[in-house]
């Protein structure tokens, strides 16, 4: 048996509105049996997902994006086997979108916000700043430098425009002020010595007024 093949819908495929129905034929041979299969796994009937009598055809009604996939129907007969495959391509999103990236950046420091949604075709994606629409159009909003300007809130934009869907991520951006740093390098003897009688003092500061005060309280 040879010339397996699976014929399915030729236009464009959107979650939630479309349909599908596969059909899988055996051009030379005789056919016994038919099984399904979805990436690999056996495909089961569903409240969605129904077979005819003979098994020659599976309909989806309606379509979700989980339907994304190969399919494979495997004709048998006592002497062969052959399958046939059938690439399905369910249009859906945007959604379950997110930005990674920090909620915090120190003025002068770096930081790069990551949008993320789930879509096929891959969304398009633009960035607003405050209500402002910003020039970026990419997947990921860069700052090198950060200032007090970039703080405030980011809305990430995708659109997929295939299935006509937009979704707005928010995103909050605190600025702190750059921390103080301590110096890096030892101290020097005088320095040292600088610090040890600075010590002395308070301790010696901090034992006479706890001397007076028992005397007083005497």
């Amino acid at each position: 048996m040879t010339g397996g093949s699976i014929t399915g819908p030729t236009g464009v495929l959107i979650a939630g509105k479309s349909s599908a129905n596969l059909t899988c034929q055996a051009t030379i041979g005789t056919l016994i049996s038919r099984e399904w299969l979805k990436d690999g796994h056996p495909l089961s009937p569903s409240n969605r997902t129904t077979f005819s009598a003979d098994n020659s055809s599976v309909s989806i009604d309606p379509l979700h994006s989980t339907d994304n996939g190969q399919y494979q129907c495997r004709l048998i007969n006592p002497v062969s086997t052959d399958t046939a495959s059938y690439t399905l391509t369910v249009n859906y999103g945007p959604e379950n979108g997110v930005i990674l990236g920090g909620n915090a950046a120190e003025v002068g420091s770096s930081i790069a916000l990551y949008c993320s949604a789930a879509s096929v075709p891959p969304a398009a994606v633009n960035w607003i700043l405050n209500g402002t629409q910003t020039d970026v159009n990419a997947i990921v909003y860069a700052i090198r430098t950060v200032s007090y300007t970039d703080r405030g809130n980011y809305t990430c934009v995708a659109t997929n425009d295939i299935t006509g869907r937009s979704l707005s991520i928010p995103h909050l951006l605190i600025v702190n002020e750059k921390a103080a740093c301590l110096p890096a390098y030892p101290l020097t003897p005088g320095e040292a010595a600088g610090v040890t009688i600075a010590v002395i003092v308070g301790v010696v500061l901090l034992a006479l007024v706890m001397y007076l005060g028992v005397k007083h309280m005497r």
